[in-house]
């Protein structure tokens, strides 16, 4: 749930040997092989982003460029169509509709941006402070 599989040589997420996967709000993209695979076992695929011919007809999932913030960070940007396009019965931090990928969904890591630094001379001393917001 909620994981970001990207730049393998093969397949993204593979089930094999009988093995029977349950992957949603999961992006899979730009992998040597397809980005989900169940033919060798079976594949319960919701609301996840990365295969042509595997996400067809599996509810919610689609197969579109994510939009990252770089070939590096693996935030969405806004306008991706992953964002609030997970499954709907999991909630973003700030309580709207899941994100596919590793920013979204309930166990999302939070962190703080900075947006705004202050920096106050004082005598000999220099003071600062930030201003942040969580960033998800």
């Amino acid at each position: 749930m909620n994981c970001i599989v990207t730049k393998n040589a093969g397949n993204g997420v593979h089930s094999v040997n009988g093995s029977t996967l349950s992957v949603t709000n999961t992006i899979s993209m730009w992998n040597g092989g397809y980005g989900f695979r169940g033919y060798e076992g079976g594949l319960s695929l919701g609301f996840s982003n990365g295969s042509q011919n595997f996400t067809t007809g599996n509810q919610g999932c689609l197969n579109a460029n994510p939009i990252f913030a770089s070939l590096t960070y693996y935030h969405i940007s806004e306008g991706s169509p992953c964002w609030d396009t997970g499954n709907e019965s999991y909630l973003d931090p700030d309580g709207s509709r899941s994100d596919m990928g590793y920013f979204g969904g309930v166990n999302c890591p939070i962190y703080p941006t900075v947006f705004e630094i202050i920096i106050e001379p004082s005598g000999q001393n220099i003071n600062l402070r930030a201003k942040a917001r969580a960033n998800y």
